[in-house]
């Protein structure tokens, strides 16, 4: 929440996540570094309705710093991981796994591929 720049590179992410990703993506938004509320450039209802108008079901502001919201970020997307494979939702596997930043999108070489396969 206190940079401007990332926050208005979220659709571009997002439709990248949409582009690259399975159909069935859970996708979360979860903004960091709550505790600097004198340096917030982004207000929350303006994150949250960005969240909305993407279709993303969870916003969260969370701080490493303070330990706020970090675990109950893992464990709402834990939860909704849950739910979609109860209900028979699968992803998709693929090999073809993305880097998103802010210059672009760029391949991640194979070997990383599965790191974090499960997202």
């Amino acid at each position: 929440m206190t940079c401007r720049q990332s926050f208005e590179s979220l659709p571009r992410w997002i439709d990248d996540v949409s582009k690259f990703a399975a159909p069935n993506v859970s996708k979360v938004l979860i903004a960091t570094k709550a505790d600097l509320e004198s340096e917030r450039v982004v207000d929350s209802s303006e994150a949250a309705e960005l969240a909305r108008a993407y279709g993303i079901c969870m916003f969260l502001e969370t701080s490493a710093k303070s330990n706020l919201n970090v675990d109950l970020a893992f464990f709402k997307l834990a939860c909704q991981l849950k739910s979609q494979y109860e209900s028979g939702v699968c992803l998709e596997t693929s090999n073809n796994v993305f880097r998103l930043s802010a210059q672009g999108v760029s391949p991640i070489s194979s070997k990383w591929s599965s790191c974090c396969h499960f997202l």
